[in-house]
């Protein structure tokens, strides 16, 4: 079985092809550069979601594609990566003879509670450009119907490569005595990491036989939600100190940062959506993927914290 994967050289991308050569996939993968392979499974080439050339080439021959590709920052992008070059792999896919279409979007696509449960019928909003584009492009996907399209939402993907910040900035505000908790005790942790990721992919990747059973569009929620307290103190546990006990109720954060707006104008690292964001007592469904797929997140909470500490704070955590 040939696959293959886009945004190869992205943080979920990089993850997903050593796993799949490690299962002796025949892999090819689509990257802006130039890049070779001593390993005779994997084949890169050099290309673009919206160049219809290069997709033909390096679609030749695969059973499957995952597209982990797509822009998250320069929002001059969002539309012409995360929509229209979907659209223009999809629709070379069908001309190449490929069966399968995983398409990796996000759980930030829905309107988010304050309480209670997310599942694949809860209601989509988009608050960015960003879930803007990711929403469209699902739109587009779920009126396809020549091949098997499969549409992954993860919630917030961690690990050691992990572009974003806020997560290394969390366990620096453990170390450093500094992290406090908003609101309930009850709060939800939205982290999945990576390897969980990843093998939910494998997993889709292993299970032909049940995705031809599937509807023409499907799509999961990826989730591991955990109680915040409890993620926070495997974190603390992980950087070897004694975790935060202290906590704020959110009604006095926000008026301290509704204060701070209309009078002192400080920049802090604190903002109102952050703030519901940490609070917040929602948590994400995977239980439709876990009935299709007999599928669970393999790797805990615990061993994943433990490994970006491990190598994050290699020189202050003994």
């Amino acid at each position: 079985m040939k696959i293959a994967i886009t945004g190869g050289s992205g943080f979920i991308g990089k993850y997903l092809i050593d796993a799949l050569i490690k299962s002796n996939y025949k892999v090819n993968v689509l990257s802006r550069s130039e890049k070779e392979s001593s390993d005779i499974n994997l084949n890169w080439f050099k290309g673009d979601l919206n160049d219809r050339s290069s997709l033909k080439d390096f679609l030749k021959g695969c059973d499957l594609v995952c597209n982990c590709a797509g822009e998250i920052s320069n929002s001059n992008n969002f539309k012409k990566s995360n929509l229209l070059g979907v659209k223009i792999l999809h629709e070379v896919c069908e001309e190449q003879g490929v069966g399968i279409f995983i398409q990796l979007s996000s759980a930030g696509i829905y309107k988010i509670p304050s309480k209670g449960l997310i599942n694949e019928s809860s209601e989509i909003f988009a608050s960015t450009e960003y879930e803007r584009s990711k929403i469209d492009a699902e739109k587009w996907l779920f009126k396809q119907n020549k091949m098997q399209i499969i549409i992954l939402r993860p919630t917030t993907v961690y690990g050691v490569d992990m572009p974003n910040q806020s997560l290394k900035s969390l366990f620096f505000s453990i170390l450093n005595k500094k992290f406090f908790f908003i609101g309930s005790r009850k709060s939800i942790s939205c982290y999945i990491s990576v390897e969980n990721v990843v093998q939910a992919i494998l997993k889709v990747i292993d299970s032909k036989s049940r995705v031809s059973k599937l509807g023409s569009c499907e799509a999961y929620n990826l989730s591991h939600d955990i109680y915040y307290k409890d993620f926070i103190s495997f974190s603390a546990d992980a950087l070897k100190i004694k975790g935060s006990i202290f906590r704020v109720p959110l009604h006095m954060i926000l008026i301290v940062l509704w204060l701070n707006k209309k009078t002192f104008r400080v920049n802090l690292p604190l903002t109102k959506n952050r703030a519901k964001t940490l609070a917040r007592k929602s948590s994400f469904s995977s239980e439709k993927f876990k009935k299709d797929f007999s599928w669970s997140p393999p790797y805990s909470h615990v061993e994943s914290i433990k490994n970006c500490v491990k190598n994050w704070f290699k020189n202050q955590v003994n």
